[in-house]
């Protein structure tokens, strides 16, 4: 079965979303159920948040999947291919979330 989760992505490199000074950029590294679909990136109670596609299964093995979270004019790393995930939006704040995959 599939079911759609959701992932806390603040406190994984990423900020409290709202305080400048909380606010980091960069890669996040999250363990997700092999085949999950990154489907979009929101703000929930003031933490940013990627929901997925997964399936349910208990013998669905884990998989580490790579995510990077750039802000606006900032560059990409070089060497990598990129999917756009979404882009989030609170106050100050605009990210956009990509999945990272080696080229």
């Amino acid at each position: 079965m599939r079911t759609v989760h959701k992932y806390h992505l603040t406190g994984m490199g990423v900020g409290v979303l709202g305080d400048p000074e909380g606010a980091m950029f960069g890669e996040i590294t999250l363990e997700v159920p092999a085949g999950a679909k990154f489907l979009s990136v929101g703000v929930q109670d003031g933490g940013l948040v990627v929901w997925a596609e997964v399936f349910t299964y208990e013998d669905t093995p884990k998989q580490t999947r790579h995510l990077f979270l750039a802000g606006t004019e900032k560059k990409l790393p070089d060497g990598k291919s990129f999917h756009f995930i979404g882009t989030v939006q609170q106050d100050w704040f605009v990210g956009h979330l990509y999945e990272v995959f080696a080229s």
